[in-house]
């Protein structure tokens, strides 16, 4: 005889036995035996069956069991509601709740609050408000805290904050946990005022806070700069003693004074607690670390060391951030081994970067990417630590490398990754890195959101010299703050366009915005390069007004080289001597200053007395005193400058080793400028252009130009000044056809075009030379309408070949293009009298009636 059917109670025995000892292969099994008997309809077995299947994950089996179920009860669907969620199929869950509906079946209240959740991350407002209906009538609010919370952070999330708080204050049974989250969701969307009085509210309606709701309302009341209300907290806290009870309240209350600056009541309350645990000890060093009391910190931390719990990766990072700002290299090399003995350096992205950032503080970019490369995962933070220090210590190309292997492996870039990439393409002038970021940034809708990028942009264009892309970028800005503002100004102030910077301050005062440092700098420059005097003296008065100049010495340097190029050289003294502090930067300035205006005697005066007040001099001190000893043939001066500098600065700075062949050449010294030339190692155009210079000047032109052909050779690519050098010493040799095939080659063999001053080079030599026609040819193929030095240039040539009639006729063009140059008329009178010195007097009336 076959063997009889399991019965129902023998098969749900099995059931249970198998949910008791896991093992779902049974189950699957007895599945398909159920399925094939139809006994998967039955209303125990088959709600059991739903509970297993969950387990083992089969939602397909699952579903399709509880479909065919005559009666669903509410743990079966609670269960595949459950499940749906778990698998974040949000969708599924909340449309099976609805279908049930019509069954009147209610599910568990952890599966509401499951499908309120749905509602937000589907951010479906309609099904969340039908949701809460159906809660409503079922009366659950009444007995499940819980479920109302979720509604609450539901609304939160929808922004409809008023419609939360309306919920929370007619809840059956009032509650704390609401009551927080409807605090924290205020805060949150930075309603901080609104969390006050909700708070009131609370207390209103009887409910007693936890240290849950006193950390959301000191948060509150700092970032609405309510201090004293914090400080009352505070008292309240002790007064009913929850400062004893919660550690993490102390920790609240640290921060927060921290934060505030008051370190002196963070170590107040810090002492008064009765027990400390990592994260009021972290709380205390993080505190001490943010008001850059970096000592305090790490006193601190060798007492958690010793009385405290085992640091965390935040104390780890706070602490490494300490050692890097006052380079305890020993303690920071220290705790690097602590943190690779724990084992946190590989799997903590947050100790990671700080160990990358205090390497690379401390120039050792090697160490820094051993750092980063024994990260077991690399995040945006690391990976933006990393490309912030290359950037840092201009290594820009390296920057935008790890920028591109970071996106490689996935990592999406943030808002500091950018900053700091902008700032590489800024530094190597790589437009195209550039642009392709201004367009991920458009598409991430970034622009809108932070002004730090958007300056970080308008600054890159600027630095590229692509000014109209920095003014689009600057105008597609929704708001431009004081750096936008200054990196625009300043762009266009370094690029030469002066007027335009100074409009653009106008345009930012027009909108209310408050120049800064970085602001007058740019200013004060433009008002120098076009001799703005009277827009000058009233950003003098602006900084002098808000007491800049005894905070930012820079300043005082921008103003003494504003006057100085306006002219004004006593008030830009004056100005010098008003300043209470001077640094380096102010003393090169000044001695800059009287150097390029001729007064060379007084800056070398000034260099001594720079000496006097132990100011040490640095490369760009010593390049304007060669520079001045040159200018006035001071010998002397110039050897003792040579002997205090050595050789070694010569070999090393670009500047110093020109200025050195300058002097020398200048006073005569051509050989000693050669000598200078030979004990550069590494020489590049500047260096060539110098002793070219001077062997030019010493009327050595044929040396002069084969040293221009060995530069060449060696691989040194000359420059405009350089081909201007080379052009001036051949118009005053009478090198004509060298000259000639010079100014042909600049621009066909090295693609340099030729600038107003070439022009009146060759217009010189040729007219020189007699070839005036020629000379003239080569007037009219001047970049722009010619100026005052090349006519007259032309009537010097007109005077030296007598040439009267065609002086006449150039003299009418100069004094049409100004006709208050007076240069014009003597030239011109000079020729009529080197005529009459050739004529008998008939013949001179003649031609000057003529």
């Amino acid at each position: 005889m076959p063997a009889p059917w399991p019965s129902i109670e023998s098969l749900f025995s099995v059931l249970e036995s198998c949910s008791i000892l896991k093992d779902y292969a049974i189950v699957l099994r007895l599945q398909s035996y159920t399925c094939k008997h139809g006994l998967h309809c039955h209303i125990l077995l088959g709600n059991r069956m739903v509970s297993l299947l969950l387990n083992i994950g089969e939602m397909c089996l699952d579903q399709k069991n509880f479909v065919h179920l005559p009666y669903k009860d509410g743990n079966s669907s609670s269960d595949l509601i459950h499940g749906y969620l778990e698998h974040r199929d949000y969708k599924s869950a909340l449309t099976l709740y609805n279908t049930i509906q019509g069954e009147y079946i209610n599910p568990r209240s952890c599966a509401l609050v499951g499908l309120i959740k749905a509602c937000t991350k589907l951010n479906d407002v309609e099904q969340g408000c039908k949701l809460q209906a159906q809660i409503n009538q079922m009366g659950i609010l009444s007995v499940d805290m819980f479920v109302g919370s979720a509604l609450i952070s539901m609304y939160i999330s929808f922004c409809l904050l008023e419609k939360a708080e309306e919920l929370c204050r007619n809840l059956p049974v009032q509650n704390i946990v609401a009551w927080n989250v409807l605090l924290e969701g205020y805060i949150n969307h930075d309603q901080s005022s609104k969390a006050l009085q909700c708070y009131r509210k609370m207390l209103h309606k009887g409910v007693q806070p936890n240290a849950v709701t006193y950390a959301c309302i000191l948060k509150a009341s700092i970032s609405m700069g309510a201090l004293n209300e914090a400080i009352n907290i505070h008292a309240e806290i002790i007064r009913r003693g929850i400062l004893k009870q919660s550690l993490f309240m102390g920790s609240v209350l640290v921060s927060m004074y921290a934060k505030n600056g008051m370190l002196a009541k963070a170590q107040e309350v810090f002492d008064f607690l009765p027990a400390r645990d990592v994260v009021t000890w972290t709380a205390i060093v993080s505190g001490y670390v943010q008001n850059g009391k970096y000592e305090e910190a790490l006193h601190f931390f060798e007492l958690m060391q010793i009385n405290g719990p085992l640091p965390n990766a935040l104390t780890f990072g706070c602490i490494l951030k300490a050692c890097s700002s006052i380079e305890a290299l020993e303690k920071g090399l220290e705790i690097h081994t602590e943190v690779l003995r724990l084992g946190l350096s590989k799997i903590d992205p947050y100790i990671g970067s700080a160990l990358i950032d205090m390497y690379s503080k401390w120039h050792m970019l090697s160490r820094a990417l051993e750092a980063f490369n024994s990260l077991s995962v690399h995040n945006v933070v690391t990976w933006t630590a990393l490309i912030s220090g290359y950037v840092r210590h201009n290594r820009s190309e390296e920057a935008l490398e790890f920028f591109g292997q970071m996106q490689q492996e996935g990592v999406a870039p943030n808002v500091a990754t950018y900053v700091c990439t902008l700032k590489a393409c800024s530094n190597t002038h790589n437009a195209t890195c550039g642009s392709q970021i201004h367009g991920e940034m458009v598409k991430k809708g970034l622009l809108e959101k932070d002004v730090m990028i958007g300056s970080a942009l308008v600054d890159m264009y600027t630095k590229c010299g692509m000014l109209i892309k920095a003014k689009e970028a600057f105008d597609m800005l929704p708001h431009r703050n004081v750096v936008a503002w200054s990196a625009l100004i300043m762009g266009y102030t370094q690029a030469g366009f002066s007027e335009e910077a100074l409009h653009f301050l106008g345009c930012m005062y027009k909108e209310g915005a408050s120049p800064n440092s970085v602001t007058y700098l740019a200013s004060l420059k433009a008002c120098g390069n076009i001799r703005a005097i009277e827009k000058g003296i009233a950003l003098h008065m602006e900084i002098a007004r808000k007491g800049l100049l005894t905070e930012e010495v820079h300043l005082g340097s921008a103003l003494i080289g504003m006057y100085a190029n306006c002219g004004f050289l006593a008030k830009a003294r004056e100005v010098f001597d008003s300043l209470l502090s001077r640094n380096l930067v102010t003393w090169n300035t000044l001695i800059d200053s009287f150097t390029q205006r001729d007064y060379s005697e007084d800056a070398l005066y000034f260099f001594e007395v720079m000496k006097h007040e132990a100011i040490l001099p640095n490369a760009v001190t010593y390049a304007c005193v060669l520079k001045a000893c040159g200018s006035i043939g001071a010998t002397l001066k110039g050897l003792k400058v040579h002997t205090m500098i050595g050789n070694d600065v010569i070999k090393a700075d670009l500047v110093a080793g020109s200025a050195m062949i300058n002097m020398y050449s200048k006073c005569g010294l051509i050989h000693e400028a050669q000598e200078v030339f030979d004990v550069i190692p590494f020489r590049n155009v500047v260096h060539w252009g110098a002793l070219i210079t001077g062997y030019a000047q010493q009327g050595e032109m044929e040396v002069a130009l084969f040293l221009f052909d060995k530069m060449i050779k060696e691989g040194n690519e000359p420059d405009c000044a350089t081909f201007l050098i080379i052009l001036a010493g051949c118009s005053h040799t009478g090198f004509i056809e060298k000259g000639q095939t010079y100014f042909e080659n600049m621009s066909e063999v090295y693609g340099i075009p030729a600038t107003v001053s070439h022009h009146i080079c060759i217009v010189d030599l040729l007219g020189r030379a007699g070839q005036l026609d020629m000379a003239i040819s080569m007037m009219n193929r001047a970049p722009c309408h010619p100026n005052s030095y090349l006519w007259l240039s032309m009537l010097g040539a007109c005077r030296k070949w007598g040439q009267v009639e065609l002086g006449r006729g150039i003299f009418y063009e100069a004094v049409q293009s100004d006709e208050k140059e007076a240069s014009a008329y003597v030239c011109l009178s000079n020729i009529y009298a080197d005529v009459a010195a050739y004529q008998d007097p008939h013949e001179h009336a003649e031609t000057l009636s003529s």
